[in-house]
């Protein structure tokens, strides 16, 4: 198909809603070092967050539903529903620590290393959804239909949370926060007043990390 032979192979009529909403991202952060001896040096902390679902202020809210693990049995959760539940267990301890091993004076070896965790936010995947999902969109998609487009095929479907839906982005009511462990290793050496030299390892591990 192409519109030299005036048949398109695939047209998608959209509307979208107005939507505005809001973030609200609450942290309480902890933190304390411990000279254990001359030499070595402990610093450690706690962090906690809480991150609850987005709060819609205008438009239609992103419909929420019972459950993901079983397709069939899913269905859509009562208007005002929560996106997810709010995770009320989001503790971040940290971690870091020095060693000098001495050596003459200026030309020190020092080991470095810390640790972490990081709660990340869920605002890239609803931000994805509010574009492509009832209630805030609405497609028609035609396939092999005449161009120029019929004017009654033009006009944009109703955006309704009455299935079938051509896109549904489901979020699951459980939805774990996503995290990430860094971690990093140096070693440095002092070459003199002024300069140093050293080798660092830095890491991350990911942990349910989720697009709806």
């Amino acid at each position: 198909a192409s519109v030299e032979s005036g048949l398109a192979s695939s047209v998608t009529i959209s509307d979208r809603s107005a939507n505005r909403l809001y973030f609200n991202q609450y942290g309480v952060y902890a933190e304390d070092t411990w000279r254990v001896t001359a030499r070595f040096v402990l610093t450690y902390g706690l962090r906690w967050d809480l991150a609850p679902p987005p709060v819609f202020t205008e438009g239609p809210a992103l419909a929420a539903v019972t459950e993901i693990t079983n397709p069939s049995q899913m269905a859509l959760a009562p208007i005002g529903t929560p996106l997810y539940s709010t995770d009320h267990h989001d503790f971040a301890p940290r971690l870091g620590f020095a060693y000098d091993f001495g050596g003459k004076q200026g030309f020190d070896t020092v080991l470095r290393g810390g640790a972490g965790l990081f709660w990340d936010v869920q605002e890239s995947p609803i931000g994805n959804a509010l574009g492509s999902t009832p209630p805030a969109q609405a497609n028609a998609v035609y396939t092999n239909i005449s161009y120029p487009i019929p004017p009654a095929d033009q006009v944009p479907p109703a955006i309704s949370l009455t299935p079938p839906f051509t896109t549904f982005y489901a979020f699951n009511p459980h939805l774990p926060t996503p995290r990430v462990l860094q971690y990093n290793f140096a070693i440095e050496q002092q070459l003199g007043r002024t300069q140093k030299i050293g080798r660092a390892c830095v890491g991350k591990e990911c942990r349910s990390r989720w697009s709806p």
